[in-house]
């Protein structure tokens, strides 16, 4: 999700050089289905590193979103678990 003051951002795989999501639109956000694997992620407005986020452990069966808040050099993202029932 980009709640920040950036008119559009870009998740970003540093490690596998790809944007997971890009140019998600301000007070939009968008998802998708990722293999399990580790991830170091950060969000970029172009080719500029806003933020980066600790390393990400994906596994089967759990979900998270991102936020991205802020804007410019000021932008931050936060990585929260979602809940899933069964």
């Amino acid at each position: 999700y980009n709640f920040s003051g950036n008119d559009a951002v870009t998740l970003y795989a540093s490690k596998q050089k790809t944007a997971i999501f890009k140019d998600i639109k301000a007070e939009s956000g968008t998802s998708r289905e990722i293999n399990p694997l580790v991830l170091k992620l950060s969000v970029k407005k172009g080719d500029a590193e806003l933020t980066t986020l600790a390393p990400l452990t994906l596994k089967r069966r759990t979900g998270h979103s991102i936020f991205a808040v802020g804007a410019g050099k000021t932008t931050k993202a936060v990585i929260v678990e979602n809940a899933v029932s069964r």
